[in-house]
C-alpha cells in the first residue's frame, strides 16, 4: 500500500495541527460523545439531532470559510434548531431515555465534532488523498479506542479490540 500512501501526500508546514484536529474530531471525540449520548437519550431523539448536521456544516462554513448560504438554508436551520430545542425540553425520562436533556446535549456535542471534522476534511482533501486521510483516522482511532478500552476494563493479555480492527 506504500505507493498509494506515498503519492497521496502533499504535506505543507503546519498540516500536522490540522491532521491531529481531524483525527481527534473523528473518530475519537465524535464516537465518545455519540456513545455517551445513546446511554441517556432515545435513538429517535439522537437521530433528530443528527439530522441537523448538514445545516450545521452550512452555517459553520458560512462563518469560517465564507461560503454563501441561501435564505432557504437559514430557514431550515432555524426550524431544525427550534424542533430540537422543543424535543429536548419536552422529552420525558423513560427506560430508553433516562436523561434526555443530557443525552441530547451529548449528541449535539457529537455533531459539533462532526462539523469540525467536515470543515477540516474540506481543506485537507486538497492535499491528501482520501486513502491517506482514512488510513490516518483508522490508525489514530485504533490506538485511541484500544487505550480507552484498556482504561475501562484493564489491559487484556491479548487486545480483543485490536483483533477486531485487524480482522476488518
Amino acid at each position: 500500500m506504500w505507493p498509494w500512501i506515498r503519492h497521496g501526500i502533499n504535506y505543507q508546514t503546519g498540516d500536522w495541527k490540522l491532521l491531529i484536529g481531524m483525527t481527534l474530531f473523528e473518530p475519537c471525540l465524535y464516537f465518545v460523545f455519540e456513545a455517551q449520548a445513546i446511554r441517556f437519550t432515545s435513538a429517535g431523539q439522537a437521530g433528530m439531532i443528527t439530522s441537523m448536521l448538514p445545516l450545521m456544516v452550512a452555517v459553520a462554513a458560512y462563518f469560517l470559510l465564507q461560503e454563501r448560504n441561501t435564505l432557504r438554508q437559514w430557514a431550515g436551520l432555524f426550524i431544525a434548531v427550534i424542533g430540537v430545542v422543543w424535543m429536548t425540553l419536552s422529552g420525558t425520562e423513560s427506560e430508553q431515555a433516562p436523561n434526555p436533556v443530557l443525552g441530547n446535549l451529548l449528541e449535539f456535542g457529537a455533531m459539533v465534532m462532526a462539523v469540525g471534522y467536515t470543515l477540516l476534511i474540506k481543506h485537507l482533501i486538497q492535499r491528501y488523498s482520501a486513502f491517506v486521510l482514512t488510513a490516518l483516522q483508522s490508525f489514530v482511532g485504533t490506538f485511541f479506542f484500544c487505550r480507552w478500552h484498556w482504561l475501562q476494563v484493564g489491559q487484556p493479555r491479548f487486545p480483543s479490540t485490536l483483533l477486531a480492527v485487524l480482522f476488518i
